[in-house]
């Protein structure tokens, strides 16, 4: 009677080395347990059950459960489409850009990455995922504002390079003339100036005695 029974246990001594991330595309450390929201922590161990293939064959496997919280893929899943009961998809995205749409799912965090945020907005908005979109827009704006800023900043050194070029090395500020007829009016000026009456009197005539 005291004797073990041949069925397996339930719960192992081994639950406690369960590795959280099994049965995950581990090619990208994407979904680390601590990042997960805790009503998704549940699905850390569990085997997926829907494989996406990308481009260049490379495959990320997800938990159908979890994806149906976005409306799109619960009625893919569950709309009666011929997806429904498939447990391979084909995505036409590169793995890196639809990672960060299951990593948003899994954790609310995605990319900040500006050369993908473009990608990640058009894919949010194809989903439907309104915080995505929020997030991507959010990278995308802080990007063109950084542009403006580079901008502006290039543009004040360039004023500042052109002021250090106009002055001489004296330090005395460099005036360029508008073409000759002002250079010679200014040089008559300087040897002549307003206030010398003998400037602009007439040459007197010499008589010679006869």
């Amino acid at each position: 009677a005291l004797a073990e029974d041949g069925f397996p246990a339930v719960c192992t001594g081994d639950d406690d080395d369960c590795d959280p991330t099994s049965g995950w595309d581990m090619d990208l450390d994407i979904f680390p347990e601590v990042e997960m929201r805790p009503e998704v922590r549940l699905f850390a161990g569990t085997k997926p059950d829907v494989t996406f293939s990308c481009r260049s064959g490379r495959k990320l496997l997800v938990h159908r459960h979890v994806l149906s919280e976005v409306s799109y893929f619960e009625s893919l899943f569950d709309g009666g489409f011929a997806e429904q009961g498939s447990e391979s998809l084909q995505i036409d995205e590169d793995l890196e850009v639809f990672v960060e749409v299951m990593r948003w799912i899994y954790c609310r965090s995605a990319s900040c990455d500006k050369d993908m945020a473009l990608d990640l907005l058009r894919l949010a908005e194809f989903y439907g995922i309104e915080e995505l979109i929020d997030h991507a827009s959010r990278v995308l704006a802080a990007q063109s504002m950084g542009a403006g800023f580079a901008k502006a900043d290039a543009a004040k050194k360039e004023e500042s390079h052109k002021k250090d070029d106009d002055i001489d090395g004296d330090g005395y500020v460099v005036v360029e003339s508008a073409g000759n007829e002002a250079q010679l009016a200014s040089s008559h000026t300087a040897e002549n100036p307003p206030g010398d009456e003998k400037a602009h009197e007439p040459p007197m005539a010499k008589f010679k005695d006869c």
